[in-house]
């Protein structure tokens, strides 16, 4: 059944703490999930650094943002649990940030694809 809601920590929240994430179905029907936290807790992206995954503002300038993608990327170019992190935001569907070395435009092309 397809997620009405989800009430996810977002991966920075997660990354520093770990923990599972919830879904809300259609129905109301909460479900717990946890099998990713243990591939977080891998995670290269975990501690102070995990801001860079997450684009600060709408006011970000291009070349910040570049900036920081680069930083992001090459931070995951070097974690073990970059393929799962990808796999986790492909199935999630989500678009927001960094996850397995790919920005959102990254993600979408290969949904897309």
């Amino acid at each position: 059944m397809r997620s009405a809601g989800r009430h996810a920590k977002s991966r920075a929240e997660a990354a520093a703490g770990g923990g599972p994430t919830t879904d809300t179905d259609e129905g109301g029907v909460v479900t717990v999930r946890t099998s990713h936290v243990s591939w977080q807790r891998r995670a290269a992206c975990r501690g102070p650094e995990a801001r860079l995954f997450f684009p600060p503002s709408a006011t970000e300038t291009r070349p910040a943002r570049a900036q920081r993608e680069a930083r992001a990327k090459a931070i995951c170019a070097t974690c073990v649990v970059r393929g799962e992190c990808l796999e986790e935001a492909l199935r999630l569907r989500d678009f927001h940030g960094i996850w397995g070395g790919l920005n959102e435009h990254e993600r979408r092309a290969l949904v897309d694809a």
